[in-house]
């Protein structure tokens, strides 16, 4: 009801006091009163109506999708050409935040880290195991030593002596004796020179490698030991105080190892060897002093120990078989491949950027929990612009075409047109305030203008002929 309708309500109601008053006098009929006030309420609503009608005629109807015979226009919104919401694939407390929104950033470059002790210890034990793996598979291909193949050829001297003196009975037996004994001695002096020769390389890089490994296995043990040290409940704290201790023991053990093989032989072991070496001389003088018996049932085990000697120095002789090294190339595999599992997980813990681009959004904090797969960090390349519009229908998108010219107009740059290409037309429908639409994707052809920004509109007229 405007001022005017309002002023005649007040005017009419006026009225109607004055005869309200004046009808104690001359009793005039209510139904004129009625009227009045009936004809100021009708004379307002019909004000309100008209104004509804104009204020519906002047409202700003939404855009339609405008179709001519040539062309299809409708409304689109900028965005990068290539974007992505990056998640960590695994989960756990974010520790490194590298980045900040509008950051430049190279592929590969790290955005964001979770905690990683425990998968960088899985990989420190992973590479210790692989070099063990691999000092094992040198050692077997490396073949034998010197040394012990002198030990092997003694073996044999000394067994064939035996079966001589075996075969040859009782009135020759001294002298087969003296050569088995000689023989027995020969034996001695090859494992002396054995000890005397220290340990091999390869044997000593195996050793270091058990330590390494060992040594790692120790620092998992403690980092679990560590967070239930102080736990309330020993019973569960028990049996990782006693893996810690086993593995204590262990990296206690291998160090020990190492360290003798490190150091060579001590004098003790060369003075058993060269105590050993001595009773052998002396059972040699004594054989030649006194004849043995010999039985008939000792040569049979004699000719099985000529055998046996051949066969062991042939197969000293022969190096490792194919069966062995193809065992320790397998070990040495097997060992590559936990490294690269324990390296794939370690990775997981690390968010990295897959191309070049802008931080275009940080949706986590250092400190907070991080799930696998939820993204954490929106990364977009600017340097190149398309626009995105679903307003075309079923009946509009057939006349469109990948290749297409088009005409666009930025609701943000008044008075500048900028042309494109049509690039894509999603195969796939989407239904949009009832409608049936589908998504059409266009190219910039001046995609490096330096005003344009993310989400910005614009109107696009596509030339469908």
């Amino acid at each position: 009801m405007n001022n005017f309708h309002y002023s005649l309500f007040t005017v009419h109601y006026s009225l109607f006091i004055k005869k309200r008053r004046n009808s104690m006098k001359q009793k005039q009929p209510l139904s004129i009163i009625l009227g009045i006030i009936i004809a100021a309420l009708l004379l307002g609503g019909c004000n309100a109506a008209g104004n509804a009608e104009k204020n519906a005629k002047d409202a700003t109807p939404l855009p339609p999708v405008i179709q001519t015979s040539n062309t299809v226009s409708a409304e689109a919104f900028l965005a990068p050409l290539r974007k992505a919401n990056l998640a960590f694939e695994g989960g756990g407390p974010v520790i490194e935040l590298a980045v900040k929104e509008g950051d430049a950033v190279k592929a590969g470059q790290v955005l964001a880290q979770l905690g990683n002790a425990d998968a960088q210890a899985a990989v420190a034990s992973a590479e210790a195991a692989l070099a063990q793996a691999q000092a094992n598979l040198a050692q077997v291909k490396a073949g034998p030593t010197v040394e012990q193949i002198g030990v092997a050829e003694a073996a044999v001297t000394r067994a064939q002596a035996n079966l001589a003196q075996v075969v040859a009975g009782a009135p020759d037996a001294t002298a087969e004796q003296i050569a088995v004994a000689q023989a027995r001695v020969n034996t001695l002096k090859a494992q002396l020179a054995q000890v005397k020769a220290g340990t091999r390389p390869e044997t000593i890089a195996a050793s270091l490698a058990s330590v390494r490994q060992a040594q790692n296995a120790l620092k998992l043990a403690q980092s679990d030991y560590d967070k239930i040290a102080y736990a309330a409940d020993s019973d569960q704290a028990q049996p990782i105080a006693l893996a810690l201790q086993n593995a204590t023991l262990t990296y206690e053990a291998a160090l020990a190892n190492y360290q003798a093989l490190l150091n060579g032989p001590t004098p003790e072991e060369i003075a058993v060897v060269q105590a050993q070496l001595a009773e052998g001389e002396a059972a040699l003088a004594q054989t030649k002093a006194s004849p043995a018996v010999v039985t008939a049932e000792q040569i049979a085990v004699a000719q099985a120990g000529v055998l046996e000697a051949e066969a062991a120095l042939a197969q000293t002789k022969a190096g490792p078989t194919a069966e062995q090294i193809a065992v320790a190339e397998a070990g040495a595999q097997q060992a590559e491949a936990a490294l690269q599992q324990a390296q794939l997980a370690l990775n997981k813990l690390s968010l990295t950027a897959p191309f070049d681009g802008e931080i275009a959004g940080v949706a986590i904090e250092v400190g907070e929990i991080a799930a696998p797969g939820v993204p954490v960090i929106t990364l977009a390349d600017l340097s190149a612009w398309q626009l995105e519009t679903d307003d075309l229908t079923e009946l509009d998108v057939v006349k469109v075409n990948p290749g297409q010219s088009v005409d666009i107009k930025f609701d943000a740059l008044p008075g500048e047109s900028f042309s494109g290409v049509v690039k894509e037309i999603n195969p796939r429908s989407i239904t949009k305030a009832g409608d049936v639409t589908y998504t059409v994707v266009i190219e910039l052809d001046d995609a490096a203008d330096p005003r344009l920004r993310w989400g910005m509109t614009a109107f696009v007229e596509i030339k469908t002929e």
